[in-house]
């Protein structure tokens, strides 16, 4: 938890109920920034290592054999298709190739398992 820190005003009898109330304030609107910003990223996440898990699948790729044709680390692979890592966009291209598959049908695949999570 980020925590705000003023010693310099701790000292001063009137001013810690209104950093306490600060306080409870800002934690409040940083749990709000994370229950619904990294919540969503987590699950735009996860959706496209499904998606990408798929059509690995589909056509009939270990991570290993996909990493070593998109030039990329078997362990990214996997953290990918986890949802434990964001793809850039040069990933995303790169991964389009040896899935057969272009960025559109990718980004499809992706927003249709996103619908299904939530």
């Amino acid at each position: 938890m980020l925590r705000i820190r003023a010693p310099f005003i701790e000292g001063l009898a009137l001013i810690p109920p209104i950093v306490g109330r600060l306080r409870h304030t800002f934690n409040q609107n940083v749990r709000l920034i994370f229950d619904f910003g990294v919540k969503t990223i987590l699950s735009h996440n996860s959706a496209f290592g499904k998606a990408m898990r798929s059509l690995r699948h589909a056509q009939k790729l270990t991570q290993e054999q996909l990493a070593l044709e998109a030039g990329l680390d078997r362990t990214y692979i996997s953290l990918l298709e986890l949802g434990q890592r964001s793809p850039t966009l040069d990933t995303m291209v790169a991964l389009c190739v040896p899935l057969h598959c272009d960025l559109a049908s990718l980004m499809k695949d992706t927003m249709e398992k996103f619908n299904e999570l939530g």
